[in-house]
């Protein structure tokens, strides 16, 4: 239609092919689409900004609409409006989360964007530590890295690398953090010298590393296991 409706309910209706435009559908929860089912879709009319604006502003969460409509993008090979409308659905879905489960759903939704974009905690995580790197190579050369393994009794110098002692390396040092039970030789035998105003700042960021390490594992298995339950 020309002029929007004044309400439009459609809910457990079954239509063949799926005719619409941006003035087909009221805002302002004046739509019902919950049951609707749709054989195709017709998408010439209708922008994924569009569609995703009527269905968040239906008077109900209707995420079986949502799937139908992810499921057609998809089979049509527009991945990018596919991966739109399904983290449109979780952000929708998540308007009615409380306590423990919302905050679990923000987080997967600015982490992973509910695994549609895996790539970002790894990205941070680089960028992050490439930062950190310069951090740890300045403690290195103001002697403020110290053995934290050192049961010999005589002083290691992290600018010197000895036979019986593994070197400081500022590179792996600081991607190891990052890297939950994975032992690269670094960690545990290196620390940033505590007594000193510098190393108790550096000692801080390397818990919040290992932290921050902990919660992008978290977020990629479980962006993935939450692809592996969205799929058809």
């Amino acid at each position: 239609p020309r002029i929007t409706p004044a309400r439009v309910d459609v809910s457990f209706a079954t239509v063949g092919l799926l005719l619409d435009g941006p003035t087909s559908w009221p805002g302002n929860e004046r739509t019902r689409v919950v049951g609707l089912t749709m054989a195709a879709v017709d998408d010439d009319k209708m922008a994924v900004a569009d569609r995703k604006r009527w269905l968040k502003d239906a008077q109900d969460y209707a995420p079986d609409v949502y799937r139908q409509l992810v499921r057609f993008y998809r089979q049509r090979g527009n991945v990018n409006a596919a991966h739109d409308l399904a983290i449109a659905d979780q952000d929708h879905r998540r308007r009615h989360l409380k306590s423990a489960r919302w905050w679990w759903s923000t987080f997967l939704r600015w982490s992973v964007r509910y695994g549609y974009a895996m790539h970002r905690p790894l990205v941070f995580l680089f960028l992050v530590g490439l930062g950190a790197t310069g951090l740890f190579i300045l403690a290195q050369a103001n002697h403020v890295m110290v053995a934290a393994a050192n049961d010999s009794g005589r002083v290691i110098d992290a600018n010197t690398c000895t036979a019986d002692y593994p070197c400081f390396a500022p590179w792996t040092y600081s991607y190891e953090l990052f890297l939950p039970v994975v032992n690269l030789r670094q960690v545990n035998y290196w620390l940033p010298d505590a007594t000193t105003v510098g190393g108790k700042l550096l000692f801080g960021y390397v818990w919040l590393a290992i932290v921050a390490g902990w919660l992008a594992c978290a977020s990629v298995i479980a962006g993935i296991g939450h692809l592996i339950n969205q799929r058809d």
